[in-house]
């Protein structure tokens, strides 16, 4: 049977660590997680984000950025995402079959308030940033890079784009 799991590889032994996810979790597959600075993980989901600490098995929603969002029901799910170097978890959304642009990219801030920067989109890969911490890069159907400008002021622009194919994988 299909189950959650967290791994993480420890190069220096080839050690491989496997944690499950609390049962209040299990029934859906993470999209991404990002490291606390007070330990454990903030983990995105198609419920939202939740603080997770694996020692203790504890979890707490913090917020479901798409709980009221069409279609109803509900087939958008948090995929890709990454910390900024001001601690904001960056993380896109996306329909699950993968065809709408339904999807969207939020912002959640260390205070816990999330904000959506962009939507629109099929999904979003490939959260970067620029050596000055200027621009973010984000791999999307219908944005790719957005200048943060102090961080809450988004301006989608296209660096390359990518014509569909049937024969591209």
């Amino acid at each position: 049977a299909w189950q959650p799991l967290i791994l993480r590889y420890r190069p220096a032994d080839a050690r491989v660590d496997t944690w499950k996810l609390p049962d209040a979790l299990n029934a859906e597959p993470i999209g991404s997680l990002v490291f606390r600075g007070q330990g454990g993980f903030v983990v995105a989901m198609k419920s939202g984000f939740h603080f997770l600490d694996l020692d203790s098995g504890a979890s707490e929603r913090i917020v479901d950025p798409e709980r009221q969002r069409p279609p109803v029901p509900k087939t958008n799910r948090l995929s890709d995402g990454k910390c900024d170097r001001r601690g904001r978890y960056w993380c896109g959304s996306t329909n699950s079959n993968l065809k709408d642009a339904t999807g969207s990219l939020y912002r959640l801030d260390p205070d816990r308030s999330c904000t959506r920067m962009a939507e629109g989109t099929i999904v979003s890969n490939g959260i970067a940033w620029s050596p000055d911490d200027q621009t973010m890069y984000c791999r999307a159907v219908s944005f790719t890079a957005c200048t943060m400008r102090s961080g809450s002021d988004p301006r989608p622009c296209t660096l390359i784009r990518l014509e569909s194919s049937d024969d591209q994988a």
